[in-house]
């Protein structure tokens, strides 16, 4: 039973691959956004999120009050499209 699932997995793993290696990407167009900017957009509309470093832990606490808030600017406008 568990080789079947492993076999199912990798055969998953490896279909889903060639669709990600079938496309042609622009090495230009992978270059993530330059600070303050947080979020840039490909030609396709795919967003590319620069990464930030915390200072201080975040607290779930539901209050956005650290500094990391104040410091970076917000974004959003994704569009889900897998699963539709």
């Amino acid at each position: 039973m568990a080789k079947v699932f492993l076999s199912c997995a990798v055969l998953i793993y490896l279909l889903g691959a060639t669709d990600v290696l079938a496309q042609s990407i622009d090495p230009l167009e992978l270059l993530p956004p330059i600070a303050p900017e947080v979020m840039t957009r490909g030609a396709d509309g795919q967003a590319i999120i620069r990464a930030i470093k915390l200072a201080t832990p975040l607290h779930m606490d539901g209050v956005l009050d650290e500094e990391v808030y104040a410091r970076e600017k917000s974004f959003g406008g994704f569009l889900q499209v897998v699963p539709n």
